[in-house]
């Protein structure tokens, strides 16, 4: 467990270290040609029942294609709290499994309604995780996911804005090894 409080210690630490070397840069905004980099977190729950919580951490770096339409690579790190129930001749055993996990992924964004304040967006994207163990403990080391996001954007300054966001998350196969994940992810985004 320490190992992994020492990922996200680490993760975020890296995601704060790029915010602020890149303030000197010049800001941007929902424009064509802005980059943006975002440091996010967040926190899943399943609906497999092998599944009791997911973490989530991570960056993100992404590019204006078009005025309001932006395509991000996002690497983020996975936290599984899982528990395996082995059938006994006493009923059912009930064992812990955490599970850390690496899921690259592309997402399109498209911030439909926005003002000086701040911007609401959808976003879609596929990506891959890839875990030191399977998940949910009957499903794979390897699964394709597909998300769907519904967020806001809010600005702070000139370039940083606070983003918060509610996303569903499919894992794997379409069946009892896969998993459905409904949370959503906090962060802080710098687009210049």
């Amino acid at each position: 467990m320490m190992k992994g409080k020492r990922r996200v210690l680490i993760t975020w630490f890296a995601a704060v270290c790029i915010v602020l070397t890149s303030i000197v840069a010049n800001a941007g905004s929902y424009t064509a040609g802005s980059v943006y980099v975002e440091g996010k977190g967040g926190v899943y729950g399943s609906t497999n029942p092998n599944i009791d919580i997911a973490y989530s951490y991570g960056a993100e770096l992404g590019y204006f294609l078009a005025d309001d339409f932006a395509v991000g690579v996002e690497l983020m790190g996975y936290y599984f709290e899982q528990q395996k129930r082995i059938p006994t001749v006493f009923g059912t055993d009930v064992r812990f499994s955490p599970v850390s996990a690496l899921g690259p992924a592309l997402t399109g964004r498209w911030y439909f309604a926005h003002s000086d304040a701040g911007a609401v967006y959808i976003g879609a994207g596929l990506g891959g995780l890839f875990g030191d163990g399977k998940v949910p403990y009957n499903g794979y080391y390897t699964s394709l996911t597909e998300h769907a996001e519904l967020g806001f954007s809010v600005n702070m300054t000139e370039g940083l804005d606070l983003k918060g966001a509610g996303r569903y998350m499919h894992v794997g196969e379409f069946d009892g090894t896969g998993a459905d994940l409904f949370g959503g992810n906090l962060g802080l985004n710098y687009s210049f």
